[in-house]
C-alpha cells in the first residue's frame, strides 16, 4: 500500500486540541498557584507583622521621645562627672594598707589611680599563682615521700627505717602547710583589694549599668524592626529583601510566611481511624502575636483584646509650659526644614494650606502629649494613636464612671460595702485609665470621628476654649492578632502552661492542624458571632470532626483534663485571679444541689487511675448501722452492750474502719454458724442478708455526704399534710428552697404545649401589628411583616381546632395528672409507716428558774440568733442586712428560717424537734454539717456578781423562730391528699398505678390479680423489692394502705429521693441517673434528642421570637443582609459574651431565663450538640417527652426534676460536665500537687464543707491603689526589738518608687477598714477641696454622697512598702476613693464583719451583749467578740494543738460572743485542716518544739522562771489583770496563759509579747516590755522596778521560756515526795511473831 502522509486524526485539529489543552494546563497551574500563595493564613500573617513592625516603630518613637533622651543625657552626664571626680581617699588609704608591699604612688587622676591600683591587683595575682605552682610542686614531693612510707610498711622494713621515712614526711607535710599558708595569704590579700576597688568604683559601674539598660531598650527596639521589615531590596549584600519570597513560586523557598507547627510530646488525640495519634497544632500560624507580652512585662498581653473605654480628657492650664516638641521623632510630624531667601517662600507658598494644620497638631501634641498616626493598624481610615508622653494630660485622662458607679448613696451603704464582697474600686485610675499607644478614637463628645483631621481639629478646639472632652477609645485588637489574655497562666514564658509543652489544642479543642478558618472548627460564642464568621470566612458546623473548639463561654471546661482534684483550681498566692471562676462555680452549684447523688462522677478507672474529678456519694456505712439500730427486724438488742457500742459508734464516725470490720465479721461468723446449723447464732435473717453487703469495703469509696435532711424519723418532725404540701411544690413553703420540683411539670404535655404556644402566637401578632404600623406601607419590610402575620394567622387557627379536639379528653389522656398525687401520697405514707423512733430532748431544769417574760425570752432569742453562729448559714428576715456579707457564689449551708413557725405549728411535737435539732443535730441526722453549738444554760447577775436566775438559750432560740410566722399566712394547699381520706378517684388511680408499678416484676393479668389481691405469703420469700409492702396474710384483703406504701417506695426509687436523703430501707440503693464521668466526650448520635426541635419551635423557643421561630430565620439579622459591618471584626465584646448582650438583656433572673432560648443555645440543640442538649435538659428536663409520652407507660416517661436554675448558673454547671471526659493526658501533663500545695488543697475541701469562712476571716481584703507621690506621711520609726526590724529587698523597695506612665505610684495594700468606735462601721470621710487646701468631714448619716469625694481609711493587717518606707501592721493610711483601682474581696469572715456593727451598737448603748463579759473598747476593738480571723494561724499555733481542738473545741476568748462549735468531722478532716493553716502560713507541719523545751535550755533558763512568773501573777500591774492563769480566771478577759505551751508556737508568742498589734492591729493587748535603751527603763519596768533582769530582748526571751515549759515549771511547785510524807498515814506496830510487814492499815 503505497505511503501517504494521511493520519488517523488531524494535525490542524491535534494543534488546536493541544494548543487549548495547554493553556488550560497553563491557566490551572496558574490558578493552583494563585490558589495556593492567597491561602488564609497568609493573609492573617503579613497583617500581623504589620502591627507589630508599626507597633515596634510606635514604640521606638515613644523610646526616644523627649523624656527618654533627657534621661539618657542626665545619665551620661552624671557618669561623666563621676568619671572625673577622684576615687575616695578613705578606700585608696585603705587599699594601699592592704597592699603591704607597695606605697601610694600619688595619682593625680583617677584613671592614673586605676592603673595603679590594677596594675597591683595584677602583680598581687602573679605573684599568688607563683606561690600556687610552688605550693603543687611541694604536695608532689609530699605525695612521693607517703607512698615511699606507705611502701616500707607493706614491704616490711625495719622500724628504723620506718620512722626515717616518717621523719621525711612529717617534714614534707610542714612544708607544704607553710606554702599553701603563703598562698592563702595572696589570695585574701587579693579579694581584698578587689572589693576595696569595687566600692571605690561602684557609683560609675552603677551608671554604666543603667546607661546600658536604656541604650539596650532603643537597641532591642531596632534589631526587632530590622527583623521584621519585609521589602524588595536592602542595603546590603546581595541587596534583595525578604520580600521577594512572599511571591508566588519563589514562596516555597524559605519565606518569612510560614506554617507553625507546634508538637506536643506525649499529647495524643483521636484522629479518625487512627485513634490516638500525636497531637500537633498549626494555630500560631494565624495567632502570631498570642505569646506576645508587653514590653518590660513577663505577663502581660502586648494585644489586649479589644474593648471600649470611654475617658475624660481635662486640657493642660492655660499658664502651663508648653513642652518642645519631639525633636525629628517623626518624618511626617516635622515643620519644613529651615531655608534661606526664596527657597522659604516657595515652601511657605506650597504649604500655605497645611500650615494652619500642622500648627493645630503640633499644639497638640504639645499641649496634650498627643500624637496620632498616618494611619491605623488594621484600617487605614481608623484615627490611631501612636505616642502619648508619660505625665502628660493624654496620659493621665481618667475613665468616665458609668451611671450606676457615678450614682450617689446614702452614707450607711456606703460605708457598710467596704465590707461586704463588693469592689468599691473606681476604674478612674486603674488600667484602663489614660489615652494608651494603639488605641482608636471613635467618639469625641459623643460625635463620630472619621478622619485623623477631623480628630486633630476637635482636640485643637477644646484646647484653645478649655473644653474637657468625653473621648471613646477602642483599645486592643481582635482575634488573630490578640495576645492571650492570661499570660501569667498560659503559654507564657513564667506560666506553668508553657506554648512549647501543651500548644493550643489540648485546651481548646479542634482540629489543630488546619490552616482554613472553616476547617479549624472554631466554635462561635454567640448567634451573632456564628452568622459574623459564616459570611465572613465561610464557617459551617463541622459534624466530622468529634471534638470542636470550645466557645469562649465554656472553654474553662477542658482544665478538668488535668486538674482532676477541682479545688486545684481556687484562686492561689501565685493566681490571686481565679484561674476558672466558671467552672469553679459550677462544682460548687453540683455539689450544692447534690447532682453527683443520682449521676454518678467516678474519677478513677481502678483503685490507683485517676481520670477526672471524683464526686461520689460516701458509703453508707452510718445508715446501715442506724437500721441495724432502729429497724424492729434488724435484732439489735440481741447484741451485747460492747456490739451495740460498736454500732453507735460507727453511726457517729463511719470513717472509723477498725469498727466496721468487727461488726462485718460478728454477721459473717453469725450467718455461717446459722448456715452451718452450729448452735449459738442470734442474729435475724434480716442482718445475714440485708445488713452484711453493707459492711463491705469498697475499693474507691466517695465522699460526698447526702446534702438533704435525713427522713429516718421525719415522723417526729411534721405531720403528713406539710409533707405532702412539700413535695408537690417546695417553693410554696420556702421560695428559696435547693429542692428541685419533681411533680407538676406538665409542659411539655401536648395541651398545655399548645395553649403555650396558642398564648405566644397572640403575643407575636399584637408585636407584628405594632411593628406593621412602623414600617412603609407597600415596602419590602412591610410585605415580610405581612407575611408572617398571614402565617401566625394561620397557625393559630390550626392551634385553635386541635385544643378544641383535645379539651373533652385532655385529663383522661394526660396521667401525669391522675398519677402525681398518688405518687406524693404514697411517698408521704411510706415515710410516715416507717419513721423510726427518736426521743427529743428536754430543757433543762434551771436553778433559780428563768424570770423573763415571753417576749423577754423572745428577744433574747433574738440575740442569741444574730450572736451565736446562726447567721453564718442561715438567713431571717429579721437580719436582712446579714446576706450581702456571704460571697454571692458561696455554698450557703442552711435554709432561711423565716417562716419556719409555719412548719412545726401544725406538726404535733414539732417545737420539740426543733429544740433537740439546734440542741444536738447529730443526734437526728448523723451526717449533719450542721455543728453542735455548744448552748449550754447562762447565769444572768446583778451588777454585783449576785446570780439573779438562769437561762436556756436553746428555749430562748426556739421562741424567736417560733414567734416568726410567715406574713402571708402559710397553709398547706387546698389539694392536699390525705391517705386517711382517699376520694372515689383517688382509690381507683391507686390501683391502677399499683397495677402499673406491678407491670415491671410480673406480666399484665398476674399484675393485675395481684393488685387487686395483694401476695401471698408463700410467695414473699422471693421477693426482694417494694413487692414486699403488698404481702397479706392468708385470708387477709390488701388495703389501700398498704398499695400506698408501695406506691411511696417504688416512687422514692423512680425518683431518686434517697441520693439526697437518707431514708430508712434504702441504705443499698444505687444511682439512678446517667453516670457523668465521661458525658463531655459522649457520642451525640448517643443522646435522646427526639422531638426536641418541634417543641422549641411550638412557643419554647428564642426569646422574643414570637412562634418560635429566629429573626434569623427571616433574614431580619443585619450582618446577613450586607449591612453594618459585624462589631466582632473589632472584637466587639457584645459578639463575644452572647447574644444581645448576653443574658443580661432578660434582666439575668431565673423567670426572665426561662422565657425561651437565646440563639446560640437555640442553634446548638437544633443543630444536636451536647451544649444545646444540657442547656435544655436543665431548663426543662422533662421537654424531651414532647409528643412521646404517648407511646410511653408512665414509668417510662423522664423523671428528672426541674432544679432553680437561672441562665448563668447552667452555663456553670454546663462548664463543668462538659470538662468531665475520662480521658487525661499523659501523666506529666496531670497536675500533681507537692505535698504543701496538696495540704492547701485538701484543707480547701474541708473549710467550705463546714463553712469556716461563714464565721472567720480567712484573708484579709486586697486594695490595689494608685496614688500621687506624697500622698501618705513618712511613718515614724520607733525603738523595737532587732528581731522585729523588717527585712525589705532593694528590688522592692525600688518598684515602690517606680512610677508609671500616668506619673503615679502604685501598690498593693493588705488591709481592712478602719472602725469607728462610735458605731463599729467602716471610717469614711468627705473630702473638700479649697484652694490647692483640703478638709475631710465625717459623713453624715442623712446624706447621699457620690464616690468621687471620698476617703477611705484602711487599716493594714500586713506591713506595706509605700515609696521605699515601710508602714507597719496597724498603722491606719486615708485613701482617696479615687486612688482605689481595685478592692478584692476577704475570703470568708461573713459573719464576723456583719456583727461588728450591732455589737458595737449595743455596746455603746450599754445594752447587755449576751454570752460574754462586759469589756472595755468599742468600735476600734470590736473584732475581739466575735469569731477571731484566722489570717496567720498557722503560724501562731501548733498543728497538733489545731488538730485536737477541732475535734473536741473548748472555750479560749471570754471576750467574744460565741464559742467554737462541735462539728461533726472526721479525724481526717481535722488534720486537713491544721495542715492547711500551716502550709497557707509556710509554717512547719507536723509542728515539733523548738530549742526552748530542751533539757539543756530549761535548765539553764530555770534560774529566771522565778522573777518571769512575777510577771504573771502580780494582780495589779501584771498579766493576769486580763488574762486567766491555770485555777486563777477572776474576770478573766483574755485566754488562759497555762495552756500557751500547748497551744502557741514560741516563735508567734515571742513577736506576740513583744508586739501585739504589729500581729492583730485591733487587739487591746499593751506593749509591756519596751525598748528605750535606757538599762534603768527597758524590759518590764513598773515605777522603776525591774521584774527581770536584762535587757528587753533577754527579759522577753525569759518570759517566752517560762510560757513555753509552764507545765514542767508548776510541777516543779510542788513537791510529790512532801505530800506523800504528809499524807501517808503512821506505820502500824510490828507484829509480835515478826511475821510480814506492809498489810493493810487500820
Amino acid at each position: 500500500m503505497p505511503a501517504t502522509e494521511q493520519t488517523w486524526r488531524s494535525q490542524k485539529g491535534m494543534h488546536v486540541i493541544f494548543a487549548i489543552s495547554g493553556v488550560v494546563l497553563l491557566a490551572s497551574t496558574v490558578w493552583m498557584f494563585q490558589a495556593d500563595h492567597d491561602r488564609q493564613w497568609k493573609g492573617f500573617q503579613k497583617t500581623a507583622r504589620r502591627i507589630e513592625l508599626t507597633g515596634i516603630q510606635w514604640r521606638q518613637l515613644q523610646a526616644s521621645s523627649d523624656d527618654l533622651l533627657r534621661e539618657r543625657q542626665a545619665k551620661q552626664k552624671e557618669l561623666d562627672a563621676a568619671g572625673e571626680q577622684l576615687l575616695d581617699a578613705g578606700l585608696v588609704a585603705e587599699f594601699w594598707e592592704l597592699a603591704v608591699d607597695s606605697v601610694d604612688p600619688g595619682a593625680s587622676t583617677r584613671a592614673d589611680q586605676l592603673a595603679a591600683m590594677n596594675a597591683q591587683i595584677t602583680a598581687v595575682r602573679q605573684a599568688e599563682e607563683k606561690a600556687l605552682g610552688v605550693r603543687k610542686f611541694a604536695s608532689a614531693e609530699f605525695d612521693a615521700k607517703r607512698a615511699e612510707h606507705s611502701l616500707g610498711v607493706r614491704d616490711g622494713v625495719p622500724r628504723a627505717e620506718l620512722e626515717r621515712r616518717q621523719g621525711a614526711v612529717d617534714e614534707k607535710k610542714a612544708d607544704v602547710d607553710a606554702k599553701q599558708a603563703t598562698y592563702e595569704d595572696l589570695a585574701r590579700t587579693r579579694k581584698a583589694l578587689l572589693d576595696v576597688l569595687t566600692q571605690a568604683t561602684k557609683t560609675v559601674t552603677d551608671l554604666q549599668a543603667e546607661l546600658a539598660a536604656l541604650n539596650a531598650a532603643v537597641e532591642q527596639l531596632e534589631t526587632a524592626a530590622v527583623e521584621q521589615r519585609s521589602t524588595f531590596f536592602t542595603n546590603g549584600f546581595p541587596f534583595l529583601g525578604k520580600r521577594w519570597l512572599e511571591l508566588p513560586i519563589l514562596d516555597a523557598f524559605n519565606s518569612p510566611l510560614k506554617i507553625d507547627n507546634l508538637w506536643s510530646d506525649g499529647l495524643t488525640h483521636r484522629y479518625g481511624s487512627f485513634r490516638k495519634v500525636r497531637r500537633f497544632d498549626r494555630c500560631t500560624t494565624c495567632h502570631q502575636a498570642i505569646q506576645k507580652t508587653a514590653p518590660g512585662s513577663a505577663d502581660q498581653p502586648a494585644y489586649p483584646h479589644s474593648r471600649q473605654v470611654v475617658l475624660r480628657l481635662v486640657p493642660p492650664p492655660a499658664e502651663a509650659e508648653a513642652v518642645q516638641p519631639e525633636a525629628a521623632a517623626d518624618a511626617n510630624t516635622t515643620p519644613a526644614a529651615e531655608g534661606s531667601g526664596a527657597e522659604a517662600v516657595a515652601v511657605a507658598a506650597d504649604q500655605a494650606e497645611e500650615e494652619v494644620a500642622l500648627s493645630e497638631e503640633d499644639k497638640v501634641r504639645q499641649q496634650y502629649g498627643l500624637m496620632l498616626a498616618e494611619e491605623g493598624l488594621l484600617d487605614p481610615t481608623e484615627v490611631t494613636v501612636k505616642l502619648v508622653r508619660q505625665q502628660a494630660p493624654a496620659a493621665q485622662a481618667q475613665v468616665v464612671l458609668s451611671a450606676e458607679v457615678a450614682e450617689q448613696r446614702s452614707a450607711d451603704a456606703i460605708r457598710q460595702e467596704l465590707l461586704k464582697p463588693v469592689d468599691v474600686g473606681l476604674p478612674t485610675v486603674g488600667a484602663d485609665a489614660g489615652i494608651q499607644t494603639g488605641d482608636v478614637i471613635e467618639l469625641i463628645n459623643g460625635r463620630p470621628i472619621r478622619d485623623r483631621q477631623r480628630a486633630l481639629a476637635r482636640l485643637y478646639e477644646a484646647l484653645e476654649s478649655g473644653e474637657t472632652l468625653e473621648i471613646t477609645v477602642r483599645r486592643g485588637l481582635p482575634h488573630p492578632y490578640a495576645s492571650h489574655p492570661r499570660l501569667d497562666l498560659f503559654i507564657g514564658s513564667l506560666s506553668p502552661h508553657k506554648l512549647e509543652d501543651f500548644a493550643c489544642t489540648v485546651c481548646h479543642e479542634g482540629q489543630g492542624s488546619a490552616t482554613d478558618f472553616k476547617w479549624v472548627s472554631h466554635t462561635p460564642n454567640s448567634e451573632r458571632q456564628r452568622l459574623d464568621w459564616r459570611r465572613k470566612y465561610g464557617w459551617f458546623d463541622n459534624h466530622h470532626w468529634i471534638n470542636p473548639a470550645y466557645p469562649k463561654r465554656f472553654v474553662e471546661a477542658t482544665c478538668l483534663k488535668c486538674h482532676h482534684d477541682v479545688q486545684s483550681l481556687a484562686p492561689s498566692e501565685r493566681f490571686p485571679q481565679p484561674p476558672a471562676p466558671k467552672l469553679m462555680h459550677g462544682y460548687k452549684l453540683i455539689q450544692k444541689y447534690g447532682c453527683f447523688g443520682c449521676h454518678e462522677i467516678k474519677g478513677f478507672d481502678g483503685p490507683n487511675r485517676r481520670v477526672g474529678p471524683d464526686l461520689r456519694l460516701e458509703p453508707n456505712y452510718f445508715a446501715a448501722a442506724q437500721q441495724w439500730k432502729h429497724a424492729p427486724q434488724a435484732g439489735f438488742a440481741q447484741l451485747t452492750a460492747e456490739e451495740q457500742d460498736w454500732v453507735e459508734q460507727l453511726i457517729a464516725h463511719p470513717e472509723r474502719d477498725g469498727v466496721r470490720h468487727r461488726l462485718h465479721r460478728l454477721i459473717v461468723e453469725d450467718r455461717d454458724k446459722k448456715r452451718a446449723g452450729e448452735a449459738g447464732s442470734r442474729l435475724t435473717d434480716y442482718a445475714h442478708n440485708s445488713l452484711e453487703p453493707l459492711f463491705r469495703d469498697i475499693e474507691t469509696p466517695g465522699t460526698q455526704r447526702k446534702v438533704g435532711p435525713s427522713l429516718r424519723f421525719i415522723g417526729k418532725k411534721v405531720n403528713g399534710a406539710f409533707m405532702y404540701d412539700w413535695i408537690s411544690e417546695p417553693k410554696h413553703f420556702r421560695q428559696g428552697t435547693r429542692m428541685p420540683q419533681f411533680f407538676g411539670l406538665w409542659d411539655h404535655l401536648e395541651y398545655e404545649t399548645l395553649e403555650h404556644e396558642k398564648a405566644q402566637l397572640d403575643h407575636e401578632l399584637v408585636e407584628l401589628n405594632k411593628q406593621r404600623s412602623r414600617v412603609r406601607a407597600g415596602g419590602r419590610r412591610d410585605a415580610v411583616v405581612q407575611q408572617r402575620i398571614a402565617a401566625v394567622e394561620e397557625r393559630q387557627k390550626e392551634v385553635g381546632r386541635i385544643l378544641v379536639e383535645l379539651d373533652a379528653e385532655k385529663d383522661k389522656k394526660q396521667q401525669e395528672k391522675q398519677f402525681e398525687p398518688v405518687e406524693i401520697l404514697g411517698i408521704v405514707t411510706y415515710l410516715r409507716h416507717y419513721s423510726q423512733e427518736f426521743s427529743y430532748l428536754k430543757p433543762p431544769e434551771l436553778s433559780p428558774p428563768d424570770e423573763a417574760t415571753a417576749a423577754e425570752q423572745v428577744e433574747r432569742g433574738r440575740l442569741l440568733f444574730q450572736e451565736r453562729g446562726c447567721l453564718a448559714c442561715h438567713t431571717h428576715k429579721e437580719f436582712p442586712a446579714a446576706a450581702g456579707f456571704r460571697d454571692p457564689q458561696a455554698i450557703g449551708q442552711g435554709p432561711d428560717l423565716s417562716s419556719i413557725a409555719d412548719k412545726f405549728t401544725e406538726t404535733p411535737g414539732g417545737r420539740d424537734w426543733l429544740y433537740s435539732w439546734i440542741k444536738n443535730p447529730s443526734r437526728y441526722h448523723a451526717r449533719t454539717v450542721m455543728p453542735d453549738l455548744k448552748l449550754d444554760p447562762m447565769d444572768h447577775r446583778d451588777a454585783d456578781g449576785k446570780l439573779l436566775y438562769r437561762s436556756d438559750p436553746v428555749s430562748d432560740i426556739v421562741d424567736f423562730l417560733m414567734s416568726g410566722k410567715s406574713t402571708q399566712g402559710y397553709q398547706v394547699k387546698a389539694d392536699t391528699r390525705r391517705a386517711e381520706s382517699l376520694s372515689g378517684d383517688d382509690i381507683s388511680n391507686v390501683a391502677a398505678l399499683t397495677e402499673a408499678f406491678l407491670q415491671g416484676a410480673y406480666d399484665r393479668v398476674t399484675a393485675e390479680e395481684k393488685a387487686q389481691s395483694g401476695i401471698p405469703p408463700a410467695e414473699s420469700g422471693s421477693l426482694k423489692g417494694a413487692e414486699r409492702e403488698l404481702v397479706v396474710a392468708d385470708g387477709g384483703t390488701l388495703d389501700d394502705l398498704q398499695r400506698l406504701r408501695y406506691i411511696g417506695s417504688k416512687s422514692i426509687s423512680k425518683y431518686g429521693c434517697y441520693a439526697c436523703h437518707d431514708i430508712p430501707g434504702f441504705e443499698d440503693a444505687k444511682p439512678i441517673g446517667t453516670a457523668l464521668a465521661d458525658w463531655g466526650r459522649k457520642e451525640t448520635s448517643k443522646l435522646a434528642f427526639e422531638h426536641i426541635t418541634h417543641y422549641v419551635d411550638h412557643g419554647h423557643g428564642p426569646v422574643g421570637a414570637g412562634g418560635g421561630a429566629s429573626h434569623a430565620e427571616h433574614g431580619d439579622d443585619p450582618a446577613e443582609e450586607g449591612g453594618d459591618a459585624s462589631h466582632a471584626e473589632h472584637g466587639d465584646d457584645l459578639a463575644e459574651e452572647g447574644d444581645a448582650a448576653s443574658h443580661a438583656e432578660h434582666g439575668g433572673d431565673s423567670s426572665a431565663a426561662d422565657e425561651g432560648l437565646d440563639g446560640f443555645y437555640d442553634f446548638k440543640l437544633k443543630s444536636h450538640h451536647r451544649e444545646g442538649f444540657i442547656y435544655q435538659k436543665l431548663r426543662e428536663p422533662r421537654s424531651y417527652d414532647y409528643e412521646a409520652t404517648a407511646n410511653k407507660g408512665y414509668n417510662e416517661r423522664l423523671r428528672m426534676p426541674q432544679f432553680p436554675f437561672d441562665h448563668e448558673e447552667r452555663e456553670a454547671v454546663i462548664t463543668f460536665v462538659l470538662g468531665l471526659v475520662a480521658d487525661p493526658p499523659s501523666a506529666k501533663y496531670v497536675y500533681q500537687a507537692d505535698p504543701r500545695t496538696q495540704a492547701l488543697i485538701d484543707g480547701r475541701h474541708a473549710l467550705e464543707k463546714y463553712n469556716c469562712g461563714g464565721c472567720h476571716l480567712l484573708e484579709t481584703q486586697t486594695w490595689q491603689v494608685a496614688y500621687e507621690s506624697g500622698n501618705f506621711q513618712t511613718p515614724t520609726a520607733p525603738k523595737t526589738f532587732p528581731f522585729l526590724a523588717h527585712q525589705v529587698a532593694a528590688e522592692t523597695r525600688e518598684r515602690s518608687a517606680t512610677k508609671d506612665s500616668r506619673g503615679l505610684l502604685t501598690a498593693e495594700l493588705a488591709a481592712m477598714p478602719a472602725l469607728l468606735d462610735a458605731d463599729g462601721k467602716p471610717r469614711v470621710e468627705e473630702v473638700e477641696r479649697f484652694d490647692g487646701e483640703e478638709e475631710a468631714f465625717p459623713l453624715e448619716e442623712e446624706d447621699r454622697y457620690g464616690a468621687g469625694n471620698l476617703r477611705y481609711q484602711l487599716q493594714l493587717w500586713q506591713s506595706a512598702v509605700l515609696e521605699e518606707n515601710t508602714y507597719d501592721v496597724g498603722l491606719v493610711l486615708p485613701v482617696d476613693a479615687t486612688a482605689v483601682t481595685q478592692k478584692r474581696p476577704s475570703h470568708g469572715g461573713y459573719l464576723a464583719k456583719y456583727l461588728l456593727a450591732p455589737l458595737v451598737k449595743r455596746q455603746v448603748a450599754g445594752e447587755p451583749l449576751l454570752s460574754r463579759p462586759k469589756a472595755p473598747g468599742t468600735g476600734t476593738k470590736a473584732w475581739e467578740w466575735v469569731p477571731p480571723p484566722l489570717v496567720g494561724e498557722g503560724r501562731k499555733v501548733q498543728s497538733e494543738w489545731l488538730y485536737e481542738f477541732l475535734l473536741d473545741p473548748h472555750p479560749i476568748r471570754p471576750l467574744t460572743v460565741l464559742r467554737m462549735p462541735q462539728f461533726n468531722m472526721s479525724s481526717h478532716e481535722a488534720t486537713a485542716l491544721a495542715n492547711y493553716f500551716a502550709a497557707h502560713d509556710d509554717a512547719d507541719y507536723p509542728y515539733a518544739f523548738g530549742e526552748r523545751s530542751r533539757p539543756a535550755h530549761v535548765e539553764a533558763a530555770g534560774a529566771h522562771f522565778k522573777s518571769a512568773i512575777r510577771v504573771i501573777t502580780d494582780g495589779r500591774n501584771g498579766c493576769t489583770q486580763c488574762h486567766a492563769a491555770g485555777d486563777f480566771s477572776k474576770s478573766a478577759k483574755a485566754p488562759n496563759l497555762e495552756m500557751v505551751y500547748q497551744r502557741l508556737r514560741p516563735d508567734y508568742v515571742r513577736r506576740w509579747i513583744a508586739r501585739p498589734a504589729g500581729i492583730l492591729p485591733y487587739t487591746q493587748m499593751p506593749e509591756n516590755f519596751k525598748v528605750t535603751g535606757d538599762a534603768a527603763t527597758e524590759g518590764f519596768v513598773v515605777k522603776g522596778d525591774r521584774y527581770i533582769d536584762g535587757n528587753a530582748t533577754q527579759q522577753l526571751d525569759r518570759m517566752v521560756d517560762l510560757l513555753m515549759n509552764w507545765d514542767n515549771y508548776m510541777k516543779q511547785q510542788t513537791s510529790v515526795v512532801e505530800l506523800v510524807e504528809q499524807n501517808t498515814p503512821a506505820a502500824a506496830p510490828a507484829a509480835e511473831n515478826g511475821g510480814e510487814t506492809g498489810g493493810s492499815a487500820p
